[in-house]
């Protein structure tokens, strides 16, 4: 929204809007691991909403909610899903199969131990 359109509340994450006074939570639901289309990696992303209440009060009590559900490491947004195939691809690429990581004794230490 712009700053025209709405006026702060001296609340961060809080804000009114002008035209009905309805207040405007921002929420922070934590990061999401997503897949990127182009690359096929996956990526964390920040994910973000807003929620529009009527009062003051019902504004801080939401925002409260999701603070205290953070400080407890509890996710409050949907999170995508991990695949184990992706895990073990990625896992080779970074250990098995680039040489900038590890040196080639090393690879051969662990192959050997493989076998």
């Amino acid at each position: 929204m712009r700053k025209e359109e709405v006026r702060e509340t001296g609340i961060a994450g809080i804000k009114q809007r002008i035209k009905d006074g309805k207040y405007i939570v921002s929420l922070d639901l934590g990061r999401e691991i997503i897949t990127d289309p182009k690359t096929g990696k996956r990526k964390e992303k920040q994910k973000k909403t807003t929620k529009v209440v009527n009062t003051l009060k019902e504004a801080k009590a939401i925002l409260g909610e999701n603070n205290a559900a953070k400080r407890h490491k509890k996710l409050t947004g949907a999170t995508g899903k991990v695949y184990i195939e992706n895990v073990i691809k990625d896992y080779k690429e970074k250990y098995y199969d680039s040489d900038k990581h590890w040196s080639a004794s090393y690879k051969q230490q662990k192959n050997s131990q493989h076998t």
